[in-house]
């Protein structure tokens, strides 16, 4: 057998294993399902450290620069709240979009006219 042969090309429309870029077909800005998941798995690590990070920065701040002795740190811990509350409506943002898109998906299958009825769209 020929060593310096080619291996075989994929059929036209596919891509080949370890390929970089997207799968054909998905839009140039949608995620994957996987990265759905992981970007809601991650909120609790993300709370966690945008709260300690204004904790623990408010302190350095009264400890260097203000001396206001327990208020300066409070002040960070607000910060780091806040900021764990925007990203819990980055989330919840992002989750109804994936939910109105299904919803929208699950409205083109049941139309009528293609075969399928009302009976059959509401038991998807």
């Amino acid at each position: 057998m020929d060593e310096s042969a080619a291996p075989p090309t994929p059929p036209a429309g596919e891509v080949p294993k370890g390929a970089p870029g997207r799968p054909p077909g998905r839009p140039k800005n949608a995620k994957a399902k996987w990265f759905r998941h992981l970007s809601a798995s991650s909120l609790g690590i993300e709370i966690g450290l945008t709260i300690a990070l204004g904790w623990f920065g408010g302190r350095w701040l009264e400890l260097n620069v203000t001396h206001w002795s327990p208020w300066t740190r409070y002040l960070g811990f607000l910060v780091g709240c806040g900021a764990g509350v925007l990203a819990i409506r980055r989330t919840i943002r992002e989750y109804r979009e994936y939910l109105a898109e299904l919803e929208a998906e699950k409205a083109q299958v049941g139309r009528p006219g293609e075969g399928k009825g009302a009976d059959a769209a509401e038991g998807l």
